[in-house]
């Protein structure tokens, strides 16, 4: 399993589980570009959250517009890097 490493915040107040759920999926999107929703929720750590979080925190994601769903079973990152983060964009030439 590949760990994704958690960003240093630009918030300064705390975040709500749900918040910081999202904010994986968010992370994880940004390494790898595009996944599919098992891969994605593999690699952001949810097959570990209670309560579903996994699914509902996808949900969110994509409603609120962080994340953007391509089809059935595939997401990509809707947002543009943060700064101080690499921009992973594909720059066609």
């Amino acid at each position: 399993m590949t760990i994704v490493p958690r960003a240093a915040s630009s918030s300064t107040r705390p975040h709500s589980r749900q918040e910081a759920e999202v904010e994986d999926i968010v992370r994880a999107l940004r390494g790898y570009g595009v996944l599919t929703r098992a891969r994605l929720l593999d690699v952001c750590g949810a097959t570990h959250w209670s309560d579903a979080g996994g699914t509902r925190a996808l949900a969110h994601a994509v409603s609120s517009g962080r994340i953007r769903r391509l089809g059935d079973d595939l997401y990509e990152i809707a947002e543009p890097p943060t700064r101080g983060e690499p921009d992973d964009s594909r720059a066609v030439s």
